[in-house]
């Protein structure tokens, strides 16, 4: 938590060096620098429900439904952190000042949305496990 705290500090003031450095890009520090901060903070909270996830499995709750609440959450999460990226991603490829960005955000921007959103499938897939193994937990239950 301190070294999220130190990146939600750190954003804004990397962004406000970076401008300094380069003031044509003056203009998206703070557009940018808040994005960052709820990518971060969207991570974060993801963060929370993974650790309430892995508190059910230490109980040996986790095949109960309110752990889909936690997957649920989850899954916004990373919703948000991969939309969130795309904006950006969005933005800087149809801008047509040439202030928004260079060629390695660009990529960099592309591969997150890419990571994200392979995530976001792979959670989905592995939601849709949680509620198959829910449903058929009577029967694992009279089996074992």
């Amino acid at each position: 938590m301190v070294v999220a705290a130190f990146f939600l500090i750190g954003v804004p003031w990397v962004a406000n060096m970076f401008a300094f450095d380069n003031p044509e890009v003056t203009h998206l520090v703070v557009l940018y620098s808040a994005t960052a901060m709820a990518a971060i903070a969207a991570g974060l909270v993801a963060l929370v429900f993974i650790w309430r996830l892995l508190r059910l499995v230490a109980s040996g709750e986790i095949f109960r439904h309110r752990a889909l609440r936690w997957v649920n959450g989850i899954l916004i999460c990373i919703s948000i952190a991969t939309a969130l990226a795309a904006g950006v991603l969005a933005f800087q490829m149809f801008d047509t000042t040439g202030t928004a960005g260079y060629f390695g955000s660009v990529v960099f921007l592309f591969a997150a949305t890419l990571v994200g959103l392979t995530v976001l499938l792979l959670m989905v897939v592995m939601r849709g496990l949680l509620v198959s193994a829910i449903d058929n937990r009577g029967e694992l239950d009279a089996v074992i």
